[in-house]
């Protein structure tokens, strides 16, 4: 992970100018916040918050919980606040923000969160295991955790369609316009923004997983998975586990069947 900071600093400065405008991006946002369902004085970790994109999502004006964002990257961490700043979410404290590295021990306590998203993130780690291991510590009893991670071989192509559908679903007499224009006006950031995806895609320094390893990686840190899904224009795998507990009421050492 430390290896590619060069290449997240870059990811960061055209990351939300094309992302934001990217329907398959925005209902992912849903999709994983439907999917945490968080209630009321939860406490919530995005693993691997970004520009804060997610953190926006989830604590809209009436959520009642409170939310911390982790990220290895000063230039990620540095647009969230500022866009977290700028808006009644930052201001009223209900998010905090702090730097740290998923490859080692994260500074919480066991079972400090109720439920733990974590979106894009995990394929970039060194040792995805020990993150793993990391959430099933972090989460209480019954907790959630929320993952999006590319499968093997990902591809940028079907995601470019999955939004044109879009498009022409909610414009279909100006699609074609609205969609020149807004490639006009994204042109500048578009095309690092693919070569660095491209460059992700190549790097051995990333893991993509099948469904078979992505369930297995899962099972032995002491979570159950709920459910397990392509997304993102079947270009992600959708996660929903819960952690376990044993006969007695405590965690769960081994794992459980999904």
């Amino acid at each position: 992970m430390e290896a590619s900071r060069g290449l997240w600093k870059v990811y960061a400065r055209v990351y939300d100018n094309i992302l934001l405008c990217f329907h398959p991006y925005r209902e992912l946002m849903g999709q994983v916040k439907e999917s945490m369902d968080a209630r009321d004085g939860w406490r919530i970790l995005d693993a691997g918050c970004g520009t804060g994109n997610l953190l926006k999502t989830l604590a809209g004006p009436t959520a009642n919980f409170s939310l911390v964002g982790i990220d290895f990257e000063k230039a990620m961490l540095e647009r969230a606040r500022f866009k977290l700043g700028r808006s009644s979410i930052g201001r009223n404290g209900k998010v905090t923000l702090q730097q740290a590295n998923l490859d080692h021990s994260l500074p919480f306590a066991d079972g400090e969160f109720d439920g733990i998203v974590c979106v894009n993130t995990l394929y970039a780690l060194n040792n995805p295991a020990q993150f793993m291991r990391e959430c099933g510590r972090l989460l209480k009893s019954r907790g959630r955790l929320v993952l999006v991670t590319p499968p093997e071989q990902p591809r940028m192509g079907p995601l470019f369609r999955e939004h044109l559908r879009t498009m022409r679903q909610r414009y279909p007499l100006f699609w074609f316009l609205t969609f020149s224009v807004q490639l006009l006006r994204l042109s500048p950031s578009l095309l690092p923004f693919l070569a660095i995806n491209r460059i992700i895609q190549k790097q051995s320094a990333f893991t993509f997983f099948s469904e078979k390893e992505l369930s297995s990686l899962v099972c032995r840190c002491g979570l159950k998975i709920d459910c397990l899904a392509k997304t993102y224009g079947g270009q992600a795998w959708l996660l929903v586990c819960t952690k376990q507990q044993d006969e007695t009421g405590n965690k769960t050492a081994e794992g459980a069947e999904a």
